[in-house]
């Protein structure tokens, strides 16, 4: 189709509804001219898979069973997902469970559920990615953070930080734009 294609060995494919099922194949899916040429290395903004199986559930929903989803282009990927499952809503969000990060081919993190959304408009709702710091005052740290898309004009952050040597903090931020010449900012911590 126009946003991509896959190949395969075998296919079981109903031409009446646009289902079917891709038996150990490989494929593209283009992000088309909306995507950001920088962020993929000024090469085409495509994610290259493979998969045991994947089947076309209909419009544009895929689910790829023990396969594999990366953005790069190389013989070696600098990065990979390798994953048991992954359902892919073209329109709104990829969800994978038990994946695991490659990078150069040495694994790097066991992630047992991952939700990306991949809206239009580029904002939702959801958990954003943990980190990971350390300094000398508040020892080890883990952050965690909530993201609330309230509307197209305003956002929520909620926090919550764990430091091995300061205890816990949390807080908040809320965003809003109400035209062109007033926003504002509020963060309480």
């Amino acid at each position: 189709g126009p946003e991509g294609q896959i190949a395969a060995e075998r296919v079981e494919f109903n031409v009446a509804d646009g289902t079917g099922t891709f038996h150990t194949a490989s494929g593209f899916i283009s992000l088309g001219e909306t995507a950001d040429r920088t962020q993929f290395g000024n090469q085409d903004p495509d994610y290259i898979f493979t998969g045991e199986t994947i089947e076309k559930l209909g419009g544009r929903w895929y689910r790829i069973t023990r396969g594999t989803l990366t953005a790069c282009v190389q013989p070696t990927p600098r990065w990979q997902l390798v994953l048991d499952t992954l359902t892919l809503n073209l329109d709104d969000y990829a969800f994978a469970r038990n994946a695991g990060l490659r990078v150069k081919g040495v694994p790097l993190m066991y992630l047992p559920m991952i939700y990306y959304p991949i809206q239009e408009d580029e904002r939702a709702t959801g958990f954003l990615m943990p980190t990971y710091g350390t300094s000398a005052l508040r020892g080890q740290a883990v952050s965690n953070a909530f993201f609330w898309a309230i509307g197209r004009s305003h956002d929520a952050t909620l926090f919550h930080d764990w430091y091995t040597k300061a205890g816990q903090g949390a807080g908040a931020e809320y965003r809003y734009i109400l035209g062109p010449q007033s926003s504002g900012n509020f963060r309480l911590y």
